[in-house]
């Protein structure tokens, strides 16, 4: 009879352990979902950002040209 006591005893905790366990995996799960749905955001805005600041950048280049042409025509 003394024995089956140590070993529900034992069992109890190997219960717990694994639960324990279980819960902090599952935790890191969700966590890691929430962060990779979060950085997905944050690098379709990045992109964005990008092709808007290519744009400016393009639309900057095409004015200074123009610009360029103005001063070399010739005032009649």
């Amino acid at each position: 009879m003394e024995h089956k006591k140590q070993t529900g005893h034992v069992c109890r905790w190997m219960v717990f352990g694994i639960t324990i366990v279980t819960i902090v995996v599952g935790c890191t799960i969700v966590i890691d979902l929430f962060e990779w749905r979060d950085r997905s955001r944050m690098e379709s805005r990045n992109a964005e950002t990008h092709l808007w600041r290519k744009n400016v950048y393009d639309l900057n280049m095409r004015v200074a040209k123009l610009s360029l042409l103005g001063e070399t025509w010739k005032k009649r």
